[in-house]
């Protein structure tokens, strides 16, 4: 039974209960390979043998004989080296090693009995069978380290990018995502890991060493806030600001109704308030306004903002008005429009994602804002009001807006790379 088994057979019926959880390794039957040498010698030279020779040289492969049945039992012997179960104990330190448990991890497996490393083995077994999966490693990164994360791998950089045609658009996805910071010279050798920065970084490196595909490189990116709405209307990271309505979140989307007043939401994670140089990205999809239609109305970000005295900046993309712009808030009003771009060659559809990312740096006394949408710089400006705060979403009078993802890093990016096992 190989280690590889373990986990896919249930239980039968004369099995033995050794596997994993419940799982059973069933029972083998006796393997024999019964070959004797005096049968590979011809029949002439057997025959002269047995008449002239008194079977003298059958005798004397006697000795031979034994030693290929030794040979025999040690070959057959080769796939108990893979079970957990019949692995003996002093081969179990070789074993642990096909599961993950290196010789840079043994300082937590040489002081275990071969009793507690068997158990160790068996039990990781199935995580070392899925371990490569974006789903297993997303899973692990958030029991053990407790912070959200994704996985972005070649085959996202090929969508993103075009190198795989699907007949459709890029839906918002911006290509920076995917190529920082890693890419290479094999890209399709590359996972990106974005991760929220956790307190134990080198139990994170230790956790990805453990779970990479063999041969290829994890880039991690360490964020400062991120939001995919994959759960539910869990707004747990989330504090409104403006409105009375609170948008939902379903089928890993959040939503903004329109209203008859504007919404905003702000993150409130330990920290936000005091982000003064930092990136944030997300991808946006919104209906034109139903009233108005000037460069007022519009959905976007706030940026730098303190959400007690209402001061900070937005990026506001107005559909009604086929523009993006970048507004001074305070005391929650629009004061000052600091930078404005017209669209109209570009056009922005309706209820179709974007992708918006902005780029915020201390600039001598001043904040620099850099606005793309799309991929593409739309904004450079420069404001001395503020200079550090929280980010949030917002959506006008009458603007319905969904929001897919977003995330916060610091700028400079804090990240790493994790080299091939």
């Amino acid at each position: 039974m190989a280690i590889t088994d373990i986990a896919l057979n249930p239980i039968q019926p004369g099995g033995t209960v050794g596997g994993f959880l419940g799982w059973a390794e069933p029972e083998q039957p006796y393997e024999e390979l019964n070959l004797d040498m005096y049968e590979f010698i011809i029949q002439e030279i057997r025959s002269r043998d047995a008449k002239e020779g008194f079977l003298f040289l059958k005798r004397f492969l006697a000795g031979p004989q034994t030693m290929w049945g030794e040979a025999q039992e040690k070959i057959f012997d080769l796939k108990n080296l893979w079970s957990v179960t019949d692995c003996p104990d002093e081969l179990l330190v070789y074993l642990k090693q096909i599961v993950g448990w290196t010789p840079k991890l043994k300082t937590i497996t040489d002081g275990l009995d071969a009793s507690a490393l068997r158990r160790l083995i068996r039990a990781s077994v199935p995580l070392w069978k899925s371990r490569t999966s974006e789903n297993a490693i997303v899973d692990v990164i958030n029991l053990l380290v407790a912070r959200r994360a994704r996985v972005l791998t070649w085959f996202d950089f090929r969508w993103i990018t075009g190198k795989t045609f699907l007949g459709e658009q890029f839906k918002g996805r911006d290509p920076w995502l995917i190529q920082f910071p890693g890419g290479g010279l094999a890209p399709e050798q590359w996972s990106t890991i974005r991760v929220v920065t956790p307190a134990n970084k080198q139990l994170l490196r230790d956790v990805l060493e453990l779970m990479r595909p063999v041969g290829e490189r994890f880039a991690v990116v360490y964020l400062a806030f991120m939001d995919l709405f994959t759960i539910e209307d869990d707004l747990s990271q989330w504090n409104r600001l403006w409105g009375t309505q609170t948008p939902g979140v379903i089928d890993g989307v959040l939503s903004f109704a329109a209203a008859a007043n504007a919404q905003s939401l702000v993150s409130n994670v330990a920290g936000a308030t005091a982000w003064s140089s930092y990136m944030v990205t997300a991808r946006l999809r919104a209906a034109a306004a139903t009233v108005g239609g000037g460069r007022d109305y519009g959905h976007g970000l706030l940026l730098s903002f303190n959400p007690t005295s209402g001061n900070g900046y937005a990026v506001v993309i107005s559909i009604a008005g086929q523009s993006i712009s970048l507004w001074r808030v305070t005391g929650g009003a629009f004061t000052l429009e600091l930078a404005h771009q017209d669209l109209d060659l570009y056009h922005l559809p309706e209820n179709f994602w974007h992708g918006v990312r902005v780029e915020v740096v201390p600039d001598g006394g001043n904040a620099r804002v850099k606005v793309f949408l799309d991929g593409v710089q739309r904004i450079d400006a420069t404001d001395g009001a503020y200079g550090s705060g929280t980010v949030g979403l917002m959506v006008d009078t009458s603007t319905s807006m969904d929001c897919d993802e977003i995330e916060v890093m610091g700028l400079p990016v804090d990240s790493e790379t994790i080299e091939p096992n």
